[in-house]
């Protein structure tokens, strides 16, 4: 199928990490924010959900907040079937930024999706994914030190900004990104794998 032309720059799908921030988005994709707070609280025991980490909750939350503050973001929750497709086509750009240091099943639905994929590097995920050639990957400056979150986000935006400015590269690199999920992160390709490992060991 035809990939759509992108409504804004950035869309995130998924749990924003402050805690609650829901969207009552009911059959139609379309509810999003734009007017997230400008500053964290200082109580970030408030962005602990789910058990995880507060945190990690709070670096993508503060991510998110600074990227609405440069870029054109939608955000979206409790987004399912093809209407997550969806969701996720609507920007240029698809963020990640993981919870818990691992890879996220949100890397390859970014890719598949043929949206060009910006994520944190976390352990492994360069094994999957080509770094410039499939998807773009940050580093992470955040520990120890709070005020090192600051590179983390004017990495970030460059990343982002750079992508923006450039149609053609963001665009390959999207077809890159897409092509190498359908061709070898399916998940059959996963079952696969496991029969192989339980058949050779």
């Amino acid at each position: 199928d035809r990939i759509p032309s992108p409504e804004v720059d950035i869309a995130f799908v998924g749990h924003t990490g402050i805690a609650g921030l829901e969207f009552d988005q009911g059959d139609e994709i379309g509810p999003y924010t734009e007017r997230l707070p400008r500053n964290l609280p200082t109580d970030t025991g408030r962005y602990a959900s789910y058990g995880l980490p507060s945190l990690d909750y709070c670096q993508r939350a503060e991510l998110l907040i600074r990227l609405m503050g440069q870029f054109r973001v939608r955000v979206y929750q409790s987004v399912w079937g093809h209407k997550y497709q969806a969701a996720l086509q609507k920007g240029a750009i698809g963020f990640h930024r993981s919870l818990l240091n691992d890879i996220a099943i949100r890397c390859f639905e970014v890719c598949a999706a043929g949206r060009l994929l910006i994520a944190d590097r976390v352990p492994h995920i360069e094994t999957l994914f080509r770094d410039s050639l499939d998807c773009k990957f940050y580093d992470s400056y955040f520990p120890p030190f709070y005020s090192n979150f600051d590179l983390d986000a004017a990495l970030v935006i460059h990343e982002v900004r750079y992508y923006l400015d450039r149609d053609s590269v963001r665009e390959a690199m999207a077809r890159n990104g897409h092509d190498l999920v359908w061709r070898a992160h399916q998940w059959k390709h996963r079952a696969q794998s496991i029969l192989d490992f339980v058949l050779n060991s």
